[in-house]
């Protein structure tokens, strides 16, 4: 995850998304979605659960105004 840090914090930035794939430990794939938009305070996080056969099969979205894609601590759902 560090090397997308410098993805995601630049300034300006210009639009940019990532896409990252982790496997559950069932071995199902989650999908993530980072997104950043000049003028954007941080980063958005659309969590895709639809390929999880055992977990709820929803999105989530998270808005993360600090920036930082390692410190997840001031996200928030919605």
């Amino acid at each position: 995850m560090a090397a997308s840090r410098p993805f995601l914090s630049r300034s300006p930035c210009p639009p940019t998304e990532l896409a990252v794939v982790a496997p559950t430990t069932e071995g199902d794939p989650i999908v993530t979605f980072y997104r950043t938009a000049p003028g954007m305070q941080g980063f958005e996080m659309y969590v895709n659960g639809a390929f999880d056969r055992y977990g709820s099969g929803d999105w989530s979205h998270l808005t993360c105004p600090g920036g930082d894609v390692t410190l997840l601590n001031g996200c928030v759902e919605g």
